[in-house]
């Protein structure tokens, strides 16, 4: 990540920067996510990893889909 930043972080930031942008964020550590309920919140959609192929498809088709409703 640059400057090593989290992926919470660099989410945080490019929110901050884009009001609109929606995001997918993966993790393979979602139970430690100290600021789960905020992220959420935000509107990040969170997939834990391990996921299969499906999963992914779902959750991208519903990123997409918000921000063509936004």
């Amino acid at each position: 990540m640059p400057n090593n930043l989290s992926g919470i972080e660099l989410t945080r930031q490019i929110m901050g920067e884009y009001k609109d942008i929606k995001v997918l964020l993966t993790s393979g550590y979602p139970d430690e996510i100290v600021d789960l309920v905020h992220i959420l919140k935000m509107g990040v959609e969170l997939l834990a990893k391990h996921y299969r192929r499906t999963q992914l498809e779902s959750a991208i088709e519903k990123v997409v889909s918000d921000q063509l409703e936004h």
